[in-house]
């Protein structure tokens, strides 16, 4: 009788949670800047937690390992949103970002009127709606796409491989 492998809820919630905190914190958000490193990490931690209690099977559970993948992205990016906020507040408050700091980098050259549109339709001063809308959108798409790889990687690092029936 083939044993069922576990639910998959759990260690996406645990390792998207996780990759989710530490992509919202700046500095330790760098990491993403390596080939979306902790989305990857994040998608092999679920697996490695998905797969740690599984039973043997023949061949590898692929596209589990992917579902389990795309799932521990969205909520990775859910987390990192949430957890960017704050962070992104407090720059504004001290002054960070937007339009005016953009002026201030480029000197004498002119911020084209299309980018001076999205700056200022993302908040104008580094923070606005607009620019947690646009931080989710484009999260929940990269970290989807490389947790779902992490996801396969670790599905075939972590998996038990049954013995042959004879």
């Amino acid at each position: 009788m083939k044993q069922p492998l576990p639910s998959k809820m759990m260690p996406a919630l645990v390792a998207g949670a996780a990759f989710g905190v530490a992509s919202g914190i700046p500095i330790v958000n760098l990491a993403n800047c390596a080939c979306c490193a902790l989305a990857i990490g994040g998608g092999l931690g679920a697996a490695f937690l998905w797969l740690r209690n599984a039973p043997a099977v023949a061949e590898p559970p692929y596209g589990d390992g992917l579902l389990l993948g795309l799932i521990t992205g969205v909520i990775g990016a859910l987390t990192a949103t949430i957890v960017g906020i704050p962070f992104s507040l407090m720059g504004s408050a001290m002054g960070f970002g937007g339009v005016e700091q953009m002026r201030e980098m480029m000197g004498d050259q002119d911020i084209p009127p299309a980018l001076e549109n999205i700056l200022g339709a993302m908040g104008g001063t580094g923070f606005g709606i607009g620019a947690a809308i646009v931080s989710l959108l484009l999260s929940l798409v990269l970290f989807s796409i490389f947790a779902a790889v992490g996801g396969l990687i670790g599905t075939a690092l972590f998996h038990k491989k049954a013995a042959p029936a004879l």
